[in-house]
C-alpha cells in the first residue's frame, strides 16, 4: 500500500498556481523532525524535508487556512519523478489532517 502521512512545518510559501488544463496545483516543503538519543545519553535532531503536492481543493483549503511556518499534516501517496536527470519524490496529498498542535 503506497499511503504515507506527514506532519511538520511549512517551510515554503503557500501559492496557488494553475495549470493551462485549469486545475489548481500546489507545491510545498514541509519539514518534519527527529529527536532521538544516542547511547551516550546525548539528545539529536535530525530535519528532513518533504516534497508535497496538493491538487484543486486541497490546495485552495491549505492557500485559505495555512500559512508558511505553521505545522501541517498531510496524507497521501509517495511518486518518484526525474527532473533534471535526479530522482526525486514527492507526496501527492489526498487529505489534510487539521489538527491542533501546541508549540
Amino acid at each position: 500500500m503506497n499511503n504515507y502521512s506527514v506532519g511538520g512545518i511549512i517551510k515554503t510559501p503557500v501559492k496557488c498556481t494553475s495549470e493551462p488544463n485549469g486545475k489548481v496545483v500546489m507545491n510545498l516543503i514541509v519539514e518534519s523532525r527527529d529527536t532521538f538519543t544516542d547511547k551516550s545519553r546525548k539528545t539529536h535532531t535530525k530535519n528532513n524535508n518533504h516534497n508535497v503536492e496538493l491538487w484543486d481543493k486541497s490546495a485552495k483549503m491549505v492557500a485559505s487556512n495555512y500559512r508558511k511556518g505553521q505545522y501541517i499534516v498531510v496524507i497521501g501517496r509517495a511518486e518518484t519523478v526525474i527532473k533534471n536527470n535526479i530522482e526525486v519524490t514527492k507526496l501527492i496529498v489526498n487529505s489534510v489532517e487539521n489538527i491542533a498542535r501546541k508549540e
